[in-house]
């Protein structure tokens, strides 16, 4: 089992709570088996989640409260990114409608990597090659980015994240 695979990512990556459904028994224990599911769960998790890349993050001044760019610039260029999260600042409630990430290459091009609805409390982009099977824009290739931009294309109000967190292999 991958956790690319499985429903974290769809819930607690998707801005929902995951439901495990695993209840006690008449003694207040949960089953060996279901206790053994849940470490494996935790393992992936720390697995998948371990190495978060060392980033700074800028809000670029120009452009409009409801459309902000955030620019990543990574310590070190990758050639991999595996996951980006966004967590907006929730207690300001949930603004964001639609975003879309892009890697920014030294040639001055950018490539499309991501574009979802809302982020929420928690939204974990899943950063994968759309074009895997003909052209590897970030896996293979040899070609390494320092740069990505997050870019909101639609809020309800002016958008606030709380936290911007890339992890990489």
């Amino acid at each position: 089992m991958t956790l690319r695979s499985w429903s974290y990512l769809g819930s607690v990556g998707g801005n929902a709570c995951l439901n495990l459904n695993i209840p006690p028994d008449r003694d207040g224990l949960l089953d060996a088996r279901d206790a053994a599911r849940l470490m494996e769960l935790r393992r992936l998790i720390d697995q998948e989640f371990a190495n978060p890349l060392a980033v700074t993050v800028e809000q670029q001044k120009d452009g409009y409260p409801t459309q902000p760019v955030y620019q990543i610039t990574l310590a070190q260029p990758v050639s991999k990114v595996k996951y980006v999260e966004l967590q907006e600042e929730i207690e300001k409630g949930q603004r964001i409608e639609t975003f879309r990430i892009e890697a920014v290459f030294h040639e001055g091009k950018n490539y499309p990597l991501f574009q979802g609805t809302t982020v929420g409390n928690r939204k974990i982009c899943v950063i994968t090659d759309p074009f895997a099977e003909q052209n590897r824009l970030l896996d293979g290739s040899g070609d390494k980015t320092d740069k990505l931009l997050v870019k909101v294309t639609a809020a309800r109000g002016e958008v606030s994240l709380k936290q911007i967190v890339v992890y990489g292999e």
